[in-house]
């Protein structure tokens, strides 16, 4: 465990990316979606970065993610909805910010996802019960791509933010 832990630390290192207001409006930075595919499990959209990397970065990060098209379009309307009441975020497209996301949780869940069952998430059956009969309205622990309830906290708020999260827990 503590061999996979210090493997970990290494690929947040790794990855550690943030946006910061100057480096989104570099246009060199810049990430498409292509047409969908279909899959088993569903229609797929991929995102790929276009431009270039700073050198230590480059080899060292995807470039490209596949992601659900209904998951991307969920995304896309947190995006918008935070965009319109946020004005920082228009400083960088909603797919470069998305290809961001995507790899600072890739980096939590290592090369090869080995930490990808830290994500998990309650049914929405679950979640509805706890809105209805609890009134809960807010999740502690999530992330923009496993979120059910309207309000969230995540751990990565500098690339999580854009989509909604309102920070840390902590």
């Amino acid at each position: 465990a503590a061999l996979l832990g210090d493997a970990r630390a290494g690929w947040l290192e790794l990855y550690n990316l943030q946006i910061q207001q100057s480096s989104c409006a570099d246009s060199r930075l810049a990430a498409i979606e292509s047409r969908p595919t279909k899959t088993k499990t569903g229609a797929k959209l991929r995102v790929e970065l276009s431009g270039s990397l700073p050198p230590e970065l480059e080899g060292k990060v995807p470039r490209s993610y596949e992601i659900h098209v209904a998951r991307i379009e969920k995304l896309r309307q947190a995006f918008c909805r935070q965009s319109s009441t946020d004005g920082p975020f228009a400083a960088a497209s909603f797919e470069a910010r998305l290809w961001a996301m995507l790899t600072r949780y890739q980096a939590l869940f290592g090369p090869h996802d080995e930490g990808a069952g830290w994500h998990m998430a309650l049914t929405a059956e679950v979640f509805d019960s706890l809105e209805e009969d609890f009134g809960v309205d807010q999740e502690l622990f999530a992330s923009p791509l496993n979120c059910t309830l309207p309000a969230y906290c995540s751990v990565f708020e500098d690339v999580d933010r854009c989509f909604g999260s309102k920070g840390r827990f902590f």
